[in-house]
């Protein structure tokens, strides 16, 4: 099973780190992995990382501008399917100095993160699809909306053209009207046209029948004139008058014959003017046919409009009807979304409030353990000098044992030298007697010299060492330990401060390493396996400044020279380390 090693890399600034090359080293050797095996990732343009790794222990190495920098070690279980550089980093400093029930209680808290944080995702995604496809029906209703509102458009467009159509239909239909009504006009114009002209023509036929009866007088007048001229020619004034009322006949007939051709002219003229008339009130009938038909089309065209107007409402209608039913469904989607932030917000609230329970318990357990580490180097300390004071007591008075042993040796020796003046002395019955014992006298002497100065040195440190631990309390040694107790613990303890064999307890800070190249700036003198800086402490010469410092050799951290820490004399060694939080507890003995 893989782990997804990702995230984003910063500046302190805040500012990404791009083309950062990123290097994971394999510590162990397990049945999938080999110890020494390197993973890398180069950052992109916006920071990012990742590598998929196996579960094991890891040291971290980050490349940036050519310069490598290590941040220590980290362990993956493979519980976890995905992490970041920072939070396995701050995991393995909190591990530390955390209880195993703490840490079974984080573990339960970075399980329930971990799946309130899937939660999260699938709600804001279920969110996110809830707007979307809020958006979708909003958009869908405001189609329909748009398309009501064209369709109400169309609608109110029909109903202005079939209004316009009626209006054209009643104008057409007046003009219709107008129209018949002028044909009926000449119609019964022609009609009495028509009437006068068969008047007229009875009028002339009359009076061509009164020419004809006329003519017929005048012929009848004629023959009885010629009869009267035949017969009464005796009487010549009978007969001028017959030819005077002939004469006057003929005037008259020819008066008729002008009159009746006047009459049939106008008769003529009449059925002239009737025949027009007529025509007129053809055209007049055609025309209002035409009419007539085309009062019906339009009809026809106005009864269509109002048809479509009807539909095209009946749409709109169940278009508004759509929209409607769309807005419903958007308001529910909108409702759900709003739902779904309410529960994310929730579950973010619920979440934040029980990490930051938890960040009080880690404060509250790191807390503990600052405290307890400050009592355990007290007692440590109290111990130590308690120790210290047995073990100068017990040299003192053994000390003084050897004074007194040497002061007898002494005596003893002083007592043999009088033995052995007086042997010389009354030795000389026998010179080999006499030889044996002048050399036994001088061993005897050279031995109680030698007695005599070591019990005089003997006497001057143990009056020094008495006279130094009635004026500190405390006895200094050579810095040798004391066995038997399971463990190395230092005796030069001393009250003064910074003097050889006294202890500095200071904190040094994560963030204050700085990076170096060098591969040699001095002998390494202690390893610090097991603590989460899993690096070597150098000594230092006199005058020079205490910080941690990295180099390249093995990702080793060695103590190094700073200009914001003081200057402290001497050479140390780094005799504890323990983490807490992001900084390092060191506790320093100097050694010179």
């Amino acid at each position: 099973m893989s782990i997804l090693v990702a995230g984003t890399l910063k500046s302190p600034t805040g500012e990404v780190i791009a083309g950062a090359q990123i290097t994971l080293t394999a510590l162990t050797t397990s049945p999938d992995l080999l110890a020494g095996v390197s993973a890398s990732a180069v950052t992109s343009d916006t920071g990012y990382y990742g590598m998929n790794v196996l579960p094991g222990a890891y040291s971290l190495t980050v490349a940036v501008n050519g310069k490598s920098q290590v941040y220590g070690s980290f362990r993956l279980d493979g519980t976890e399917t995905t992490v970041t550089l920072n939070m396995v980093l701050r995991r393995n400093l909190v591990e530390v100095s955390i209880p195993d029930a703490l840490l079974v209680d984080f573990r339960q808290i970075q399980n329930n993160v971990a799946d309130d944080l899937e939660t999260m995702r699938q709600l804001e995604l279920s969110a996110s699809g809830s707007a979307e496809k809020a958006a979708r029906t909003a958009t869908e209703a405001k189609g329909s909306a748009d398309a009501a509102a064209r369709s109400e458009t169309n609608a109110a467009d029909s109903e202005k053209k079939a209004e316009q159509f009626a209006r054209n239909l009643q104008d057409t239909v007046a003009k219709a009207g107008d129209s018949a009504s002028a044909a009926a006009l000449s119609a019964k114009e022609a009609g009495e046209q028509a009437t006068a002209a068969t008047g007229a023509a009875t009028e002339a036929a009359n009076q061509a029948k009164a020419a004809q009866e006329a003519a017929a007088n005048a012929a009848l007048s004629e023959k009885n004139a010629a009869d009267s001229a035949l017969t009464a020619k005796t009487s010549e004034t009978s007969a001028a008058d017959s030819a005077t009322k002939a004469g006057a006949s003929e005037k008259a007939a020819a008066l008729h014959e002008q009159t009746s051709a006047t009459h049939e002219t106008n008769a003529g003229q009449s059925a002239a003017d009737a025949a027009l008339s007529a025509g007129e009130a053809g055209k007049a009938a055609t025309q209002a046919t035409i009419s007539e038909q085309h009062v019906a089309d339009v009809a026809d065209t106005a009864t269509k409009a109002a048809s479509r107007a009807q539909a095209d409402a009946q749409s709109a209608r169940q278009d508004a009807k759509t929209a409607q039913e769309s807005a419903a469904a958007a308001t529910q989607a909108s409702t759900i979304t709003v739902a779904a932030k309410d529960e994310v917000f929730r579950q973010v609230t619920t979440f934040d409030e029980h990490v930051s329970q938890q960040t009080s318990v880690f404060t509250q357990a790191a807390t503990d353990a600052i405290a307890k580490a400050a009592r355990d180097i007290n007692a440590t300390g109290e111990t130590v000098k308690q120790s210290v004071q047995t073990q100068g007591q017990e040299l003192v008075d053994r000390a003084g044992t050897e004074a007194g042993n040497a002061a007898q040796s002494a005596k003893e020796a002083l007592t043999a030298g009088q033995s052995a003046q007086k042997a010389a002395t009354d030795a000389g019955l026998a010179q080999e007697e006499a030889r044996t014992s002048a050399t036994a006298a001088k061993s005897s002497e050279t031995a109680s010299s030698d007695s005599a100065d070591a019990s005089g040195k003997s006497a001057l440190e143990a009056k020094h060492y008495a006279e130094q631990a009635a004026a500190s309390g405390v006895l200094k040694t050579d810095g040798t330990t004391i066995t038997g107790d399971g463990r190395t613990t230092p005796l030069a303890v001393n009250l003064d401060y910074l003097c050889v064999g006294s202890y500095l307890f200071a904190c040094l800070q994560y963030q204050a390493v700085k990076e170096t190249t060098e591969q040699n700036r001095g002998i390494r003198m202690q390893s610090m396996g097991g603590s989460v800086w899993d690096s070597y402490v150098k000594t230092i010469v006199p005058g020079t400044k205490l910080i941690p410092d990295y180099i390249k050799e093995y990702g080793s951290h060695y103590l190094g020279v700073n200009q914001f820490s003081p200057t402290i004399p001497g050479t140390w060694r780094c005799q504890g380390l323990v983490s807490i939080d992001e900084n390092a507890w060191t506790v320093f003995q100097r050694i010179a």
